[in-house]
C-alpha cells in the first residue's frame, strides 16, 4: 500500500473480547475475528466475541496508487489485544486486477482476507486485516 496509516484506539478494551482472544486456539481465533468482521460489515450481523467498531471517515485526498487502485480504511474493530482493519480497495483504472493478501500485508499483520480476487474497472472490493494493538505499521 505504500503509505504509513496510524490508528490509535481511544477507551479500554471489551472483557470479553479479551477473554476470547486469550482462551481460543490462535488460528481458530484470527479466522473468527476476521468472519465476524465480514458479517458485521457485508451483512449487517451484529458483532461477535466482545469486539467494538468505529466507522473512518471518507478521505478525498486519497488519490489512486499507481497500479490503479484506491485503497482506503474504512472501519476498525476494537478487542482485547487485536484491532481489526477494513481497507476499501477500488478499482480506478481501465482494466481488470488480480488482488493477492500478500499486496496488503504489512509487518504488523496477524491475518488477512479479501472480498474478491478480481476487479473489473471501478469495481470495489474489500480487505479484512487482524493487527495487534500498538502497532502503527499498517
Amino acid at each position: 500500500m505504500g503509505q504509513t496509516v496510524e490508528f490509535t484506539v481511544s477507551g479500554g478494551t471489551s472483557p470479553k473480547a479479551t477473554a476470547f482472544e486469550k482462551n481460543t486456539p490462535y488460528q481458530s481465533m484470527l479466522v473468527s475475528m476476521i468472519a465476524s468482521m465480514m458479517n458485521y460489515h457485508l451483512k449487517g450481523k451484529p458483532l461477535d466475541h466482545g469486539l467494538s467498531v468505529l466507522d473512518i471517515p471518507h478521505d478525498e485526498a486519497i488519490k489512486p496508487t499507481q497500479s490503479g487502485l484506491l485503497i482506503q480504511p474504512i472501519l476498525m474493530f476494537n478487542g482485547g489485544q487485536l484491532q481489526g482493519l477494513v481497507y476499501s480497495i477500488k478499482n480506478a483504472s481501465n482494466k481488470s486486477i488480480h488482488l493477492t493478501t500478500k499486496q496488503f500485508y504489512q509487518k504488523s499483520m496477524l491475518a488477512g482476507s479479501l472480498s474478491k480476487q478480481d476487479l473489473k474497472p471501478l469495481e470495489v472490493g474489500y480487505f479484512y486485516g487482524v493487527i495487534e494493538k500498538g502497532s502503527s505499521d499498517v
